[in-house]
């Protein structure tokens, strides 16, 4: 009779162990929530992207499933996890073209709480633009990438010069010039450089001021006097070599916002 007592009396206290056991790995089924929190990064200018990111976390008591993650206006998500862990968070990322400026995006991601089975859902938004035509300017790297021959989104402001176009005395059409690399600092490009990118933000809207259109005037009467080799054959401290570098520097100042209406972010 003790024995079949004392049988029992494990049974029940093993019994209590377990449920102790399996409670404590889960986690307790009283609440079940997230949150979301958004920002983004303004766009360089039209038909250029917008750049977000958001941190969905699980702010619950509860282990969040079957998560989805939807974006508006639609676009492809990155990072969007299946499941988070209470207290667990996840990055998502993604990016859009603005249709309007500024532009709101939101996104809005939903859940089930595992143990409550409980729907859960948080939305954020957050608010970014773009830098409009004529009020800000471009370096010779953006132009370089944003033409007919990409490998970026052609920028049709390249139409009113055409990368074609044979640039002055060079023999060489526009956008060669801007791709070429000025070996053993051949001052013709590293002024050509600037010069179309100058002209290109002009042609774009950029306001001039007016040490950048006597640097512009300066520029054409020295591109329809020299050629690239005239140039790239002066010495180092040649008078002519240094006024191509210094006017190279203003129009430099310019397409990096120093002077003048200021770059795009």
């Amino acid at each position: 009779m003790k024995t079949k007592i004392f049988i029992n009396a494990v049974c029940v206290l093993v019994s209590i162990m377990f449920v102790l056991v399996f409670t404590s790995e889960a986690p307790a089924p009283g609440t079940a929530s997230i949150s979301l929190v958004k920002s983004c990064t303004d766009a360089s200018g039209p038909g250029e992207p917008i750049l977000f990111s958001a941190t969905l976390t699980n702010t619950g008591e509860d282990n969040i499933i079957n998560i989805t993650c939807a974006d508006v206006p639609p676009t492809a998500l990155t990072g969007v996890p299946t499941s988070l862990l209470y207290g667990q968070s996840a990055t998502i990322t993604g990016s859009y073209i603005p249709a309007s400026n500024p532009s709101t995006d939101t996104i809005t991601c939903n859940g089930t709480g595992q143990y409550t089975s409980r729907p859960v859902t948080a939305s954020a938004s957050a608010t970014c633009r773009y830098a409009e035509d004529g009020r800000c300017t471009l370096t010779p790297g953006y132009w370089k990438t944003h033409s007919q021959d990409g490998p970026a989104r052609y920028d049709t402001t390249w139409a009113a010069i055409g990368e074609d176009t044979i640039f002055y005395l060079s023999g060489q059409s526009y956008y060669v010039v801007l791709w070429m690399t000025p070996e053993r600092g051949n001052a013709y490009y590293i002024l050509a450089h600037q010069f179309i990118a100058a002209k290109l933000n002009i042609a774009k809207g950029a306001s001039v001021p007016i040490n950048v259109q006597t640097a512009i005037t300066a520029s054409t009467n020295l591109f329809n006097t020299y050629t690239p080799a005239n140039i790239g054959a002066l010495k180092g401290g040649d008078v002519l070599r240094a006024q191509f570098i210094s006017i190279a520097g203003i129009l430099d100042a310019y397409n990096n916002g120093l002077i003048g209406p200021g770059h795009c972010r």
